[in-house]
């Protein structure tokens, strides 16, 4: 009876570790090991219940690879208010843009834009603001 007792506990930290470890490697993001960052946009949704942030991420300024992180929040801003990550890109950074927009320059400019006021496009990928994630890792 102690050996099945000893036995069970070593499975289930064996199962709790696996899980652990999956929950690492496929859906936490890991922004810590990104030198360069910068936000590379900000809009609100048509109905202003909702704010995009669109934050570019690499390694050093000079990498090629650049990591596209689009987080939503809920306005207004309050301590209430939860930040939810709902897009997560690895691209090559020549494919982002600089862009003259209403007389502004944007540097590593990110396609989006508002279907409406739930629904998001980031680069051409729609997003229900409420249930959808994109993560080039799982997607």
């Amino acid at each position: 009876m102690h050996k099945k007792l000893i036995l069970i506990v070593l499975i289930l930290i064996v199962v709790i570790f696996t899980c652990y470890s999956l929950y690492n490697n496929y859906y936490k993001i890991d922004i810590t090991n990104y030198k360069f960052s910068f936000l590379a946009h900000i809009t609100e949704s048509p109905d202003e219940k909702y704010r995009l942030s669109i934050t570019i991420y690499k390694e050093n300024k000079e990498s090629n690879t650049a990591y596209i992180m689009a987080n939503i929040r809920k306005l207004p801003e309050n301590k209430q208010s939860q930040v939810k990550t709902i897009f997560w890109q690895e691209v090559e950074s020549d494919t982002l843009k600089y862009i003259n927009k209403d007389g502004t320059t944007y540097d590593y400019w990110v396609d989006n834009f508002w279907i409406n006021s739930e629904t998001v496009s980031i680069k051409g990928i729609p997003l229900n603001i409420n249930r959808d994630t994109y993560d080039y890792r799982r997607n």
